[in-house]
């Protein structure tokens, strides 16, 4: 059975928890909606890439993902381009 306290006392313990400064350490939980996403990587940057590319290795292909691979973020520097990626 629980218990009733006054209202004072409540509120009084909970601020007291929410100062308790070993709340700042630990991670607070995100809602999946809220969370932040990876851009997509745009077609169009990868092709303007594919153009300048010289190598002799195969040239990766366009990720199913659309996130950045890190072979084609190695190529984006090394031809000195900057990736475009879709806003949101």
């Amino acid at each position: 059975m629980i218990q009733h306290i006054d209202l004072p006392t409540f509120l009084r313990n909970l601020a007291d928890y929410l100062e308790d400064n070993h709340l700042q350490d630990k991670t607070l939980y995100i809602h999946p909606s809220e969370e932040v996403k990876e851009p997509k990587l745009k077609k169009s940057s990868y092709n303007k890439l594919k153009k300048l590319y010289s190598g002799k290795a195969k040239f990766p292909e366009f990720p199913k993902s659309g996130k950045l691979s890190k072979k084609l973020e190695e190529l984006f520097s090394k031809y000195n381009l900057e990736p475009d990626f879709y806003k949101g």
